[in-house]
């Protein structure tokens, strides 16, 4: 029990490494308002025992918000959306427990895959006004929010604004695109939200802050000798921080590609959920069963966690509550990452081209692209990635995954593969907060002479970045012939790295230090954890330093450590944050 508790109150000594815009509206009101899909959001209610519901653009009547796997209700009464999507566009109804109103929200979460972005330097214009023939004389125009702050200080830079789609009629008030089409079903490209970009000038520079930088000073001798204590605990800790790419379905039923091989999470709130499948090439239904679905597992929460899906297992995945009651339907096309064909655009690499498929009709078979994922590095040149699913499309018919649509069809095609594309980005730094980081060795195998190394927290959905060195390990150099020393594993986005010559390898994980990797030697020991600068190299001649005197100190306090609550004032003092990304980290010694 003092281990749970413990472990408990470690995830609430760790801060949140997201951040949401708030959206608030005066006590008993109705706001309207825009916002960009993807993006998190938290909706202000200010009433402890608040009651939330919902009712989409469709008419639907309200729905009380109690297990929808992307919305969480927040202590104060406010709501949290993550990653809210266009089908969430609706009204946000909070009341009391008298059933009274304490505020409304209408939001149109307008897509960010149809974002068009545009910059005032390059020339490029943004979107002009078009009237909207709907049976009046509607005007369909772009609402600007003001100008973003500027991006750097003291030199120029760059700043941004947005804006969205809005619809306005004659003598009326204007209103959000969807929020004012509602069920009318108008695809019109004038519907896009935007991106303005801007150069500042001389003249136009901002001068930067006061500003500090804050060096560590060394732990206390009586926070050092708690470490080989705070190091047995961490270790069983570290299977609970293992992170999954996660999916939800706020409709209830989704259709979807992915990647094979990949883990995720398939989101069901459910109790006592009971999972079902359909695979395609086999087209027999059964509940989940370990021992013929060894790679899946049903959570406690009632998510279904699947480890390194194969492509037979595309199909249908039911989730019903312990009542039989359908909850949740996920259609997934778990498309073949050994097939993946990657292009980087700096190489001037061409993705596939779209081709007309014969199988009775008029099939065009297309790479649907995601949005690009987050630059891997930042103050530095780095890359990020986007990833791209095989599609095919009938005239007037919705596109459908490839092998959704072809289901048991024995058809090979070199068209019918998935797709990454990567480019080469340059960001700017924000601040960070304190993560894990494992810090661990490791040895070139004398019959292959390499070794594979894992980061942590990775995943192909996620940007990553190696180190060798303090040297980036690009994925121009390696499709360009030019790494000669080290192989981005292609089937999990460069997930796994395999390294043919001792170095210090070092993995970020959206631009947060996720792992550091040095090589084996016989003195390692897994006896310290420390907190340390990674901008500069002193922790492995700390850790050989005066190792004996640090494991005696250790074995003894770990007598006397008898609950849990003692760890609390060390944890608090440990996990401090800097600014910065390579910054004072937890390290988690394996």
């Amino acid at each position: 029990v003092a281990m749970l508790a413990t472990l408990w109150l470690l995830s609430l000594s760790l801060p949140t490494s997201w951040a949401q815009i708030l959206v608030s509206c005066a006590y008993k009101s109705l706001c309207q308002q825009a916002l960009i899909s993807g993006n998190d959001v938290v909706l202000q209610c200010d009433h402890l025992k608040a009651r939330r519901y919902f009712s989409s653009i469709l008419g639907e009547d309200l729905l009380l918000l109690s297990s929808v796997p992307n919305i969480k209700k927040l202590p104060g009464g406010s709501l949290q959306l993550t990653n809210p999507q266009p089908s969430q566009t609706g009204l946000y109804h909070c009341e009391d427990n008298d059933n009274a109103l304490v505020v409304e929200y209408e939001i149109d979460f307008q897509d960010v895959t149809t974002l068009r972005i545009t910059h005032k330097g390059l020339g490029q214009e943004p979107l002009q006004n078009e009237s909207l023939s709907l049976g009046g004389k509607e005007l369909i125009f772009t609402h600007w929010e003001p100008w973003q702050d500027c991006n750097s200080c003291g030199e120029p830079g760059e700043r941004k604004r947005l804006g969205y789609c809005y619809i306005e009629e004659p003598l009326e008030t204007p209103m959000p695109c969807s929020l004012y089409l509602q069920e009318e079903k108008v695809q019109y490209r004038r519907m896009w939200p935007e991106m303005q970009l801007g150069k500042l000038t001389n003249n136009m520079w901002l001068t930067c802050p006061l500003a500090s930088r804050v060096v560590p000073s060394p732990l206390p001798q009586s926070q050092r000798a708690m470490l080989p204590t705070l190091w047995l605990l961490l270790s069983f800790a570290a299977p609970l921080l293992r992170s999954h790419f996660s999916i939800s379905c706020p409709n209830r039923h989704c259709q979807l590609a992915l990647l094979s091989n990949n883990d995720i999470f398939l989101h069901c709130n459910a109790s006592g959920a009971q999972w079902q499948f359909f695979f395609l090439t086999v087209k027999t239904p059964w509940t989940n069963n370990p021992f013929t679905n060894s790679n899946m597992e049903t959570m406690p929460d009632g998510s279904l966690l699947i480890r390194n899906p194969l492509p037979l297992q595309t199909g249908f995945y039911n989730c019903q509550d312990k009542d039989g009651k359908k909850v949740v339907q996920y259609e997934i096309d778990f498309q073949d990452i050994e097939t993946i064909h990657i292009t980087h655009k700096d190489l001037g690499q061409e993705p596939l081209q779209n081709e007309t498929l014969s199988l009775g009709g008029k099939e065009l078979i297309f790479t649907h692209w995601e949005p690009w994922q987050g630059c891997n590095r930042c103050g530095e040149p780095g890359e990020r990635k986007r990833l791209g699913y095989c599609y095919i499309e009938e005239p007037l018919e919705t596109p459908m995954p490839c092998w959704l649509y072809l289901g048991d069809v024995n058809l090979w095609s070199s068209r019918t593969r998935p797709e990454m594309q990567v480019e080469a980005c340059h960001v700017q730094c924000t601040s960070s907060n304190v993560e894990y980081v494992t810090f661990d060795n490791f040895k070139l195998s004398e019959k292959l002479g390499s070794a594979w190394l894992t980061c942590p927290l990775g995943s192909i959905y996620r940007p990553i970045i190696w180190e060798a060195d303090n040297i980036s390990l690009t994925w121009k150099d390696q499709l360009s012939g030019q790494a000669v020393s080290t192989v981005l594993d292609t089937s999990n986005g460069g997930n796994r790295l395999q390294v043919f010559q001792p170095a210090t390898y070092k993995c970020f994980v959206q631009q947060e230090l996720s792992a550091q990797f040095t090589p084996k030697s016989d003195l390692d020991i897994p006896a310290s954890l420390s907190t340390e600068d990674f901008g500069q190299q002193p922790e492995v001649e700390e850790a050989q330093k005066g190792k004996a005197d640090s494991v005696l100190k250790g074995l003894r306090l770990m007598l006397l450590v008898g609950t849990a609550l003692g760890l609390l004032g060390a944890l608090l003092k440990l996990f401090h944050p800097s600014r910065g990304r390579k910054r004072n980290q937890v390290l988690l010694v394996k």
